[in-house]
């Protein structure tokens, strides 16, 4: 009996969670779609988002920051590992500083390759004209 409530307790913790978090999703969609049905209804449009323009850059800086973090952890790690004396933790020490390292050296690539695409595609991307009310 203990086993089939540890086993059951969890499932139906997260069964639940699931649950309230995809209903609060799914509510604010139903709202929304409310609003939009009673401003069709008086013959208004739901104005357009403005899309704004992203700093590309932010990417370049979040990468080399992840990759730094990264260099870091594994320094850290790999001294603690080795002033231990624990072998098994010199293994895992490089791949936990391994993992943002390599999270930031792709997003710095990123970064550099989608440059190199604006550059020679040009940045053709219009920003749509907000509208107000309907005609």
């Amino acid at each position: 009996m203990r086993d089939v409530i540890e086993i059951l307790a969890p499932t139906i913790a997260f069964a639940i969670l699931f649950s309230v978090v995809f209903g609060f999703l799914g509510y604010l969609r139903y709202l929304r779609y409310k609003e939009t049905i009673a401003l069709a209804e008086r013959g208004l449009l739901r104005p357009e988002k403005v899309r704004r323009r992203r700093n590309p850059r932010i990417m370049l800086y979040i990468g080399v920051m992840a990759l730094v973090v990264g260099f870091c952890l594994m320094l850290v790690f790999l001294l603690g590992a080795l002033l231990t004396e624990t072998e098994e933790l010199i293994g895992l020490s490089i791949v936990l500083g391994c993992l943002p390292a390599l999270f930031g050296l792709g997003l710095t690539a990123v970064y550099f390759v989608s440059r190199w695409d604006r550059a020679r595609f040009g940045d053709d991307e219009e920003e749509p004209v907000p509208s107000g009310k309907g005609s």
